[in-house]
């Protein structure tokens, strides 16, 4: 008798959650900036997600497919026309921005072809996340290791210049990428130890910590003080037990003026065993701030894209086009969509960011209310505190569009938007109207 296998679709969305963080990019071999490494894993992440959806041949929320086919369809017109409206400056390299809306689509798309409960958000989502969590810090602390089979291995990943210095880079890039996810990370593990107090979220916390402070990101580690002083206000505002409020508003006081007792300590720290993110947050802090370098880069940036508007009445609606024969490389996730497709742009990367925010905190009311799990709920307020701050992250660069950090955006916001909307279907299986 012949047994028919059919594959769990569940147990091979976890496998692509985890691959997309895992993949090499291949540094070492094709080039340091990993653009060819970025378009092959981008290519293998869309083609996994329609062959997903494709298996599963089901959408549960017809309303939400429709909605996201229109935005990103309009999306990917206008980054069309930006294109021919500037095909003086084309080179074949601008053509590699036509596959972002259908990318981002299919992340968030994926989710939808699934229900979603809380044993299988546990299982493969929850699950692959913590298995991520463990990899990325072990290749975080691995940047410690000056031998030359881990320099080779880490190269795989990032810039050789990250390797040579010792910056914690993990699976990403660049350092503020890393520094940007490990965000997520650490304020998920410390809401799982404030709920269970169990010692092993205790321990990753600290460890995402002590990697994002390795990478000496500053963006990475302001965005980081700034989350967990969001976590904290969140909880205390969001929690109903007075005596719990009370208890958490003397720890994170107290929490407060430790800090503050050690900061001669502290300083001393990172003024001796991270210089770069050291000299980075002293000028931010004593320095005017017409005089922080970064900071006028990225004025001489905003400068030169205003002027680039002046061409042609067109380009303010629809953009310059990518561009990058011109300018390859723009920092601030404004600029890029502002001078590469307009307001037009500029409105759908306000919208990316700005339903991050609402999709993830209503997340995690609704799982609180339906009684999810703290697993879960960490997922969420995870993602929030990240969502929230990456408006301002957004300043310093473009994370929105970053390899491996699109693909897990996108999903779970999809997730998110999935989970909240069951209460809507009709009947799982068929499509509502």
């Amino acid at each position: 008798m012949k047994v028919k296998l059919k594959p769990n679709s569940y147990a091979l969305l976890s496998l692509v959650l985890i691959f997309n963080f895992i993949f090499p990019t291949f540094n070492f071999y094709f080039d340091d900036k990993a653009s060819t490494g970025s378009i092959i894993l981008n290519s293998i992440l869309l083609l996994l997600s329609i062959g997903l959806m494709l298996l599963k041949n089901t959408i549960y929320d017809g309303k939400v497919f429709r909605s996201s086919v229109i935005f990103f369809g309009l999306f990917s017109m206008v980054i069309s026309l930006s294109i021919l409206f500037n095909l003086k400056d084309f080179i074949i390299r601008d053509l590699f921005e036509l596959h972002r809306p259908v990318f981002y689509a299919s992340a968030f798309l994926l989710p939808q072809f699934f229900f979603w409960d809380r044993k299988k958000i546990e299982k493969h989502i929850f699950l692959p996340v913590m298995i991520v969590l463990i990899y990325e810090i072990l290749l975080g602390i691995a940047a410690l290791n000056k031998t030359e089979t881990i320099k080779y291995f880490l190269s795989l990943y990032t810039k050789n210049h990250n390797v040579i210095s010792g910056r914690a880079t993990g699976t990403f890039v660049n350092p503020y990428d890393y520094a940007y996810m490990m965000v997520f990370f650490a304020t998920c593990s410390i809401y799982l130890f404030i709920k269970t107090k169990k010692l092993i979220y205790l321990i990753k916390s600290i460890l995402s910590i002590y990697v994002t402070l390795i990478s000496q990101s500053r963006t990475g580690f302001i965005i980081l003080l700034l989350a967990l002083i969001y976590l904290m206000i969140f909880l205390i505002v969001s929690n109903k037990n007075m005596s719990v409020k009370f208890k958490m508003l003397i720890m994170s006081t107290f929490l407060i003026t430790a800090i503050l007792t050690a900061f001669g300590t502290i300083e001393r720290l990172l003024k001796e065993n991270y210089p770069y993110l050291y000299s980075g947050l002293y000028s931010l802090i004593n320095k005017d701030i017409s005089e922080v370098s970064s900071f006028n880069a990225r004025l001489e940036q905003l400068i030169w894209a205003l002027n680039e508007f002046s061409k042609s009445p067109v380009t303010v609606i629809i953009g310059n086009g990518p561009g990058k024969g011109i300018r390859e490389y723009l920092e601030m996730q404004y600029i890029v969509y502002f001078y590469r497709y307009g307001t037009i742009g500029l409105f759908v990367c306000i919208v990316y960011l700005f339903y991050g925010v609402y999709i993830t905190s209503r997340a995690y009311f609704y799982s609180r209310k339906k009684e999810y799990g703290v697993k879960t709920e960490a997922l969420w307020i995870g993602l929030n505190c990240l969502a929230v701050v990456t408006p301002i992250a957004s300043m310093s660069n473009n994370f929105i569009d970053q390899i491996r950090i699109s693909y897990f955006l996108f999903f779970m916001m999809g997730l998110a938007t999935a989970v909240t909307r069951q209460d809507d279907i009709v009947k799982p299986g068929i499509i509502k109207n």
